[in-house]
């Protein structure tokens, strides 16, 4: 039996690693990755690993700037959040056969999209994304999966890189973090799935407001606080 953090394989993916995620059967896990500043052109890929035997199954090549990435509850597609040369984009990968099958336009060619979510259902995809040209806005696009149309759209400002969206287990409410200006706390802006229309007010929590995750009860989020060096316990609204 392993003991207790005990670091059980190293993985090379050959590019600098950033989000995470692991598909429903518990067999792959998607990182997206970009290569390091400086090491020629922009790339952006998605490294598949096998989790039964901890190796590099396969390399995904998507846009720049890769950031989140979400696994469909049926485990038949991931989806990755990148820019490419149209603008902010969200790539859908093909499980089965590791390829990118279709992609999705969710922000101008400036605008960058970041943290990413799928109701329970599998119906629907809320993607942050940034406006561009360093006007601090943005919005939470929806996107309805199977006709892969942008349905909704909520606005937030400010609108930043380490942005994040969960939605909580019962498929009733999305969260989005949004990180403080100056010496201001983070918030946790709520969106009623239902009605797509945010829930005032926010949640106001301390130091900033990065990423988050829901207890698979519900009842309370996660938040990391980059800012204060910590994770906020915050509870879930009815």
């Amino acid at each position: 039996m392993p003991s207790s953090g005990e670091v059980l394989a190293t993985i090379p993916v050959g590019m600098v690693p950033k989000w995470v995620a692991v598909g429903p059967d518990g067999t792959r896990a998607y990182v997206t990755m970009s290569n390091p500043p400086g090491s020629g052109p922009p790339e952006g890929a998605v490294a598949v690993i096998d989790i039964p035997t901890n190796t590099l199954m396969a390399t995904i090549a998507v846009g720049i700037l890769p950031s989140g990435v979400v696994v469909a509850p049926d485990g038949r597609h991931a989806y990755v959040s990148n820019l490419q040369h149209s603008g902010g984009v969200v790539n859908v990968i093909d499980t089965t056969s590791n390829a990118v099958v279709d992609s999705i336009t969710v922000s101008a060619p400036t605008g960058l999209p970041h943290g990413l979510a799928m109701t329970p259902d599998g119906c629907q995809l809320y993607v942050v994304a940034e406006t561009g040209e360093d006007t601090g806005q943005g919005a939470v696009k929806i996107i309805d999966v199977n006709t892969k149309a942008i349905i909704a759209t909520v606005a937030m400002a400010p609108c930043e890189s380490q942005s994040d969206v969960a939605i909580t287990p019962d498929g009733r409410h999305a969260y989005v973090t949004q990180r403080p200006g100056n010496s201001a706390g983070g918030r946790l802006l709520v969106i009623d799935t239902a009605t797509q229309k945010r829930v005032e007010p926010p949640i106001k929590v301390p130091g900033s407001a990065d990423g988050l995750a829901f207890m698979p009860n519900g009842q309370a989020a996660y938040v990391s606080d980059s800012r204060s060096r910590a994770v906020h316990v915050v509870a879930v609204r009815p």
